[in-house]
This record gives C-alpha cells, sequence and structure tokens, in this order.
C-alpha cells in the first residue's frame, strides 16, 4: 500500500473519531457514566449490574427507551443501556409507581441513577421502581 493510501485512511479515521469523541462526550452536557460514577462513588454502571443480581444497588446509565404497556396490569419498563432484546437493565414500574412518577418521558436520554433491589426477571437485570425517588437525573 503507498503512502499516500496510509496517510489518507488515517485522515478518513480520524476525520470519523474526533467527531464521535465529541458527541459522546457532550450529548449528556459533558456528563458521561464516570461523570456518574464520581458523584456517586456507590453507584453501578448499567453494564455491570449482572455481577449485582440479589443486591440494592444505585444504576448508573442513558435511558434508552421507555415501554408503557400498561394494559391487563403490565408494568411500564424503562430502558437503561440499550433497547431490546439487547443487553440492558430494566425498571419495572407497576400501577402503583405510574401513578406517582406521571412524567417519565423527562427521563428518556438522559444519564440517570435508578435505586433498588436488583433482580433478574427473563434474564434481564431489573430493578421495582415504585417511588419516584429511586430515579434520578445525573446533576
Amino acid at each position: 500500500m503507498s503512502k499516500t493510501k496510509v496517510i489518507l485512511i488515517a485522515a478518513i479515521i480520524i476525520a470519523i473519531a474526533i467527531p464521535c469523541c465529541y458527541v459522546a462526550k457532550n450529548l449528556f452536557g459533558g456528563k458521561t457514566i464516570e461523570y456518574a460514577l464520581e458523584q456517586n462513588p456507590d453507584a453501578i454502571p448499567w453494564y455491570e449490574a449482572r455481577n449485582h443480581l440479589g443486591e440494592d444497588v444505585t444504576i448508573c446509565g442513558v435511558i434508552e427507551d421507555i415501554d408503557s404497556i400498561t394494559a391487563d396490569g403490565n408494568p411500564t419498563y424503562i430502558e437503561m443501556g440499550d433497547v431490546a432484546p439487547n443487553d440492558r437493565v430494566t425498571g419495572d414500574i407497576w400501577a402503583e409507581g405510574q401513578a406517582k412518577i406521571p412524567n417519565l418521558e423527562e427521563y428518556k436520554g438522559k444519564l440517570v441513577y435508578m435505586e433498588g433491589y436488583l433482580f433478574e426477571y427473563k434474564g434481564i437485570p431489573s430493578i421495582g421502581i415504585k417511588e419516584p425517588s429511586q430515579i434520578r437525573i445525573v446533576k
């Protein structure tokens, strides 16, 4: 491969990588999971949740989707980290919690902490959310 081709490929990679890093750093007002962990050293990143099943935890990550399936007593699912069917953590909000947390859409796309007992439901780490204090936006 010629030196010109190598330089051209390197320039393309840099042209793609720099904006991606900028977007990742600034998408949440400069706040990252690392920032959230510094603010709350007891928190764990969403991708380590599986290692803490059966514990009371504070998990941090970005809310990627909110799936409001409220018919027939089903919960609303807040998906952190990724969306179904990919690896993620869910916040399961049943009817009693839904009445107390009416504006769930405000969390979508935000870096948040979710607190509660971490269990596994159908292979997915989950926290049952009953109170507004169990989910908060990272400041």
